[in-house]
């Protein structure tokens, strides 16, 4: 009933939508393997589905759930749509200078060495595992993850409010000759200290 269900929804073009599907695919991989495969392939999104802090962390474990249990003809296939696959719509940065480009293209080859990754390295193909390898080798330490967070840290006035009762006058001015009205929460030259309003 679960796959009835997938079938009427996998049009939806709500990423939430996408999710759901996947967190019961990922239940239904081991009894139906093809048809959480067929899911996968029928849209170039579907290997982007996350949170924003990891945005292959669904597609990725479908593929790990899957990659096993395919047939050859099915496994040749995933190969195949994953090494030409695309993080970005080939045509919808035509217009970007050269150094756009190019950080693009490092960072499509980073998200597709994620989902290759995926794939049982027992069973990848020599010309996938070559690719794999090279890419781990240019891109060494690549994480899964797209943020990380660090915890909280807090952004003060660059001068205390100590600092300022010892300071002379004068002194207190040039730190309102940098720190203007238009500095607003944030320093000029430093990012983690506090502008204007701060001080």
């Amino acid at each position: 009933s679960f796959l009835d269900f997938v079938a009427e929804n996998v049009q939806s073009e709500l990423l939430l939508i996408h999710k759901f599907l996947a967190a019961g695919l990922l239940r239904a991989a081991a009894h139906s393997p093809l048809r959480v495969y067929e899911y996968l392939i029928g849209d170039p999104r579907r290997m982007a589905l996350g949170p924003y802090t990891d945005a292959h962390k669904h597609s990725v474990a479908l593929i790990e759930a899957i990659s096993p249990m395919l047939d050859e003809n099915a496994y040749d296939g995933l190969e195949a749509i994953l090494r030409h696959w695309r993080y970005y719509a080939e045509d919808a940065h035509k217009d970007d200078d050269a150094d756009i480009r190019h950080r693009r293209l490092l960072s499509e080859r980073k998200h597709r060495l994620r989902l290759l990754r995926a794939l049982p390295a027992s069973r990848r193909s020599s010309s996938i595992q070559r690719l794999v390898t090279e890419e781990e080798r240019a891109f060494p330490g690549l994480t899964s993850k797209d943020i990380d967070f660090t915890g909280v840290q807090f952004i003060g006035s660059p001068v205390s409010a100590k600092q300022m009762s010892q300071a002379a006058d004068t002194d207190i001015l040039n730190l309102f000759d940098e720190l203007k009205d238009d500095t607003a929460w944030d320093h000029p030259r430093h990012d983690m200290k506090g502008g204007a309003i701060q001080a």
